[in-house]
């Protein structure tokens, strides 16, 4: 019997249904709609986090002139606290490192500590505040933005 292993592979249309079954169950109050995925499939910044045929995680970033952000990124909530996430942020910042980054962008829920502890795990520190960014069940929640820069 064959073990399925990690693979990290680009989005395609094909992953849409499930990414989008999946952000809706993650981000009930900010998922992404199927051409916000679908405008940046093109560019080659999607990805998806599989261990056989079936989706972890999934993240998209962009990248341009020295600069890249994470816009996205959702591990499955049945297969959080396995270091699926810090797979997916190894990946993207080696990635965008190859392809000339030197500063990396994000923004986060304020309530989010997990998710900064992972960010701040990675180098990345809080730059920013953007007021109401999020929306939540009762209103509305600052981002932090954080950066990180290369070094040198």
């Amino acid at each position: 019997m064959k073990v399925p292993e990690l693979q990290m592979l680009p989005m395609t249309e094909l992953d849409l249904p499930e990414i989008l079954k999946l952000d809706a169950e993650i981000f009930p109050f900010d998922a992404w709609s199927v051409s916000s995925y679908r405008a940046f499939i093109p560019e080659g910044n999607c990805w998806v986090l599989k261990l056989g045929p079936e989706i972890q995680g999934y993240a998209v970033f962009t990248n341009a002139v020295g600069d890249s952000e994470l816009l996205h990124i959702g591990i499955h909530p049945q297969h959080r606290q396995k270091g699926l996430a810090s797979l997916m942020m190894s990946f993207m910042l080696e990635k965008t490192l190859r392809e000339g980054t030197n500063r990396w962008f994000l923004e986060v829920r304020e309530s989010n500590t997990a998710a900064q502890n992972l960010y701040r795990k990675f180098g990345y520190t809080r730059v920013g505040r953007r007021k109401a960014y999020y929306k939540t069940e009762s209103g509305r929640e600052d981002a932090l933005v954080m950066r990180k820069v290369r070094a040198e």
